[in-house]
């Protein structure tokens, strides 16, 4: 009898969970008249969590864990990696033609990394090698940010300018 009860009981959680995410995707193609939106939550699957998916405030939270377990200098390769993450974002929200989403990523993306900047700077011991590393981040998301500034056709993408500015001012002071 207890086989029947947990053979039945799997089966309307499983029945249940279809449901749930047939409504999630469902819930995520409908489409308002004359309601505009700056940005959208969608679920999809097979790709990749993007800030405009359901699950991103998850992945988010997530982030936020192991940025305040982290400390020292994992505490900045940490923020290397989550501005490398904002920044690939950013880069697949323009392919979708999200470009308020994108920009807004590239802008958390260079936060990481002037964070991760001033966690270099403001520490006693400044190793060698996060250094480097800190330099070659900050090399390349410049380089990418110049990629994307003319990607940009429906809103004005001068913070990208400014972007660029800070990234340079921190490739000086890290450089001292």
């Amino acid at each position: 009898m207890k086989k029947v009860n947990f053979f039945t009981s799997t089966f309307a959680l499983l029945f249940g969970s279809f449901i749930f995410g047939a409504s999630l995707i469902m819930s995520s193609q409908v489409k308002l008249h004359n309601s505009p939106k700056v940005s959208e939550r969608r679920f999809y699957m097979g790709e990749r969590i993007l800030p405009d998916h359901v699950f991103y405030p998850l992945l988010m939270i997530a982030d936020k864990i192991i940025l305040k377990t982290s400390t020292g200098n994992r505490k900045i390769y940490v923020k290397i990696r989550l501005s490398d993450d904002r920044l690939n974002s950013s880069m697949m929200l323009l392919e979708k033609n999200q470009e308020s989403l994108a920009l807004s990523a590239m802008t958390k993306s260079q936060k990481y990394l002037i964070t991760a900047a001033q966690d270099f700077l403001s520490s006693k011991i400044k190793s060698d090698l996060v250094r480097k590393d800190l330099l070659i981040a900050l090399n390349d998301n410049m380089i990418e940010l110049e990629k994307c500034q003319g990607k940009f056709k429906t809103i004005n993408a001068s913070p990208i300018s400014d972007l660029l500015i800070e990234s340079s001012a921190l490739i000086g002071q890290i450089k001292n």
